[in-house]
């Protein structure tokens, strides 16, 4: 009992300083905008994956994973290089050459949208619907949006939520300065507030409550959500 009063008392004078109570708002807004955008990338995952369907003939399942057994693609099996062509011609320009086939079970494509959309988010291991990390690291959708040239999102817009992804985890401290906590909630607000983001269900109540924490955080001290 006294252990966890101690803690308390320990978190209580943390949260006494003003830049700890803005590195925490920044923490939990993070947090809550990770939820909703990964909510946002399973939809468009699946609409990707539909659109694919769409396109290829159907023919029959693969059996050899080839993108796994052959690194020359002209020896792939029709499924395989059909979907192959087709998430290509998804990728950005920018990340075309950076794609390393082998990585990724070709086989799964036409069954698992998630290992189809796992092409465009380099180090995605561990990767389906209620996989910890992506809900957890914006790092996954930001990789998606950044790769996948269906969403059209602003490029510069996506550079300035990396760089507050990057520099938020590599703080040691939990302190944040009121200039960096107003800059990261823009960031994130003007990334839930696309329109193909905020489509979906799971962002307005976000989005609406990032507003308010940066309106109340203008006026005084942040207060946790």
């Amino acid at each position: 009992m006294g252990q966890l009063s101690s803690r308390q008392e320990l978190i209580n004078h943390e949260l006494s300083n003003p830049a700890a109570r803005d590195w925490m708002c920044v923490s939990l807004a993070l947090r809550d905008a990770t939820k909703a955008l990964a909510a946002s990338m399973h939809t468009w995952i699946s609409r990707m994956h539909r659109r694919i369907k769409r396109v290829v003939p159907h023919s029959d399942p693969c059996t050899q994973n080839c993108s796994q057994r052959k690194q020359d693609v002209s020896f792939w099996c029709p499924t395989c290089l059909a979907w192959q062509q087709q998430i290509l011609s998804l990728c950005e320009p920018h990340y075309k050459s950076r794609v390393v086939w082998s990585r990724f079970r070709s086989q799964d494509w036409p069954d698992n949208p998630y290992e189809a959309a796992r092409v465009f988010i380099p180090r995605a291991h561990r990767f389906y619907y209620k996989s910890n990390e992506f809900h957890e690291d914006i790092r996954y959708a930001l990789c998606f949006l950044e790769n996948c040239s269906m969403m059209e999102v602003p490029q510069d817009l996506i550079q300035k939520s990396w760089v507050l992804r990057n520099s938020f985890k590599r703080r040691g401290r939990m302190r944040a300065k009121r200039r960096d906590m107003q800059q990261a909630l823009t960031v994130l607000i003007d990334l839930l507030k696309l329109p193909q983001i905020a489509e979906h269900e799971a962002v307005g109540p976000v989005l609406q409550k990032l507003t308010s924490l940066k309106g109340s955080s203008e006026e005084s001290s942040c207060t946790i959500l």
